[in-house]
């Protein structure tokens, strides 16, 4: 163990302390602008024994209501009652050919 292992040491629990959300990479490149001479796998090492893990971004749920399309206003619940109640898209065909 170095002789600036304590000291590595406590400015990353001072940087994990004051910016919870950033990962080894971020407090690597942090601790380089702070001019320590330390490599990135060293950081990793210490992030591991420290147990400085980012917390868990939780997805938000999907509402579980009905799918557009599946309600009582579809072409098979509900057929035309008329001329031009329902349309397609084959008018752009016919223009096209």
């Amino acid at each position: 163990m170095p002789i600036d292992e304590p000291s590595l040491v406590r400015e990353s629990q001072r940087l994990a302390r004051r910016h919870a959300r950033f990962g080894y990479r971020r407090f690597h490149a942090m601790l380089v602008r702070k001019e320590w001479s330390t490599n990135l796998k060293r950081v990793h090492r210490l992030w591991g024994k420290l147990s400085l893990k980012r917390p868990i971004r939780l997805r938000k749920t999907r509402k579980t209501g009905p799918k557009p399309g599946v309600g009582a206003n579809t072409c098979k619940a509900k057929p035309a009652q008329f001329k031009n109640d329902a349309w397609a898209y084959d008018f752009i065909h016919d223009r096209t050919v």
